[in-house]
């Protein structure tokens, strides 16, 4: 009898269960033709239900191992990216990695004055490698910082192209959870501004001398999660050294206070 669809499914090991994207029968429907997207170089079992012979009769199996061969045409890419945290980023390949290549830190470099510290491959989840860094932050930092990918291969031969993949460390942050400034204290001989970070891409900020008075306003409407102070005043004017109350708003979200110590 006629097939339908959705009475076949993938379950490759990789996860995300799929129904196929096209069917075509052949020879009086005793040949069944399934499309999947995506599905290179995966491995999973088909299921199918309900499937009769033209007499009604029940198929005498339910399911098929199946194994797709690696795509071996077009170039490698970063599919996905996750900040981990203020140091470590999961970068997620549209293919399984070569090991050697994706386990080697000199595969990878970061904004300046930034580093690899360490780079974290598995077998078991060949698409996936976690790079930790050292001498800068990801996250919400204000600095338009980046990771680039050079030199990768897939096992089955992809390449990226020539001048690699770099992915953006900075973003906004969902909250204002993880305001804060810096550098604090602030030293006019060795620094050239102050940040305010950890800022959602809508935020305003009210810079407030300790007697109360409005110094000068900043807004936010950036992804990189953060702003800078020059350190003058509304009418330009450079501000002396003290104390200063940072008050940060945010549609939604609680105001938060910060302190910053200006030293001339």
């Amino acid at each position: 009898r006629t097939a339908r669809i959705e009475q076949f499914t993938y379950d490759p090991e990789s996860g995300g269960e799929r129904a196929p994207a096209g069917l075509t029968v052949a020879e009086n429907e005793r040949i069944l033709a399934l499309r999947f997207e995506g599905a290179a170089g995966t491995r999973g079992p088909l299921r199918w239900r309900g499937l009769e012979s033209a007499e009604g009769v029940p198929t005498a199996d339910s399911s098929a191992a199946l194994a797709f061969p690696e795509d071996t045409t077009g170039t490698l890419i970063v599919e996905d990216w996750d900040l981990r945290d203020d140091n470590r980023v999961a970068l997620t390949f549209d293919a399984p990695l070569a090991p050697a290549l994706a386990s080697d830190p000199g595969n990878y470099s970061v904004t300046a004055p930034g580093a690899v510290a360490d780079v974290r491959y598995d077998e078991s989840t060949p698409r996936r490698v976690v790079v930790a860094v050292e001498g800068l932050r990801i996250g919400p930092t204000g600095r338009e910082n980046a990771l680039t990918v050079e030199q990768m291969r897939s096992r089955s031969g992809r390449t990226l192209a020539p001048a690699g993949h770099t992915i953006r460390l900075s973003e906004a942050a969902q909250d204002l959870s993880k305001v804060h400034v810096y550098p604090n204290p602030y030293h006019a001989d060795r620094h050239e501004r102050l940040t305010v970070a950890g800022l959602p891409a809508e935020a305003s900020i009210k810079v407030v001398s300790v007697q109360g008075t409005v110094v000068r306003t900043l807004e936010e409407r950036g992804s990189d999660g953060g702003l800078d102070w020059d350190l003058t005043d509304r009418n330009g004017e450079t501000v002396p050294a003290g104390v200063y109350l940072i008050r940060v708003n945010a549609p939604e979200a609680d105001p938060v206070l910060k302190k910053a110590a200006v030293i001339r």
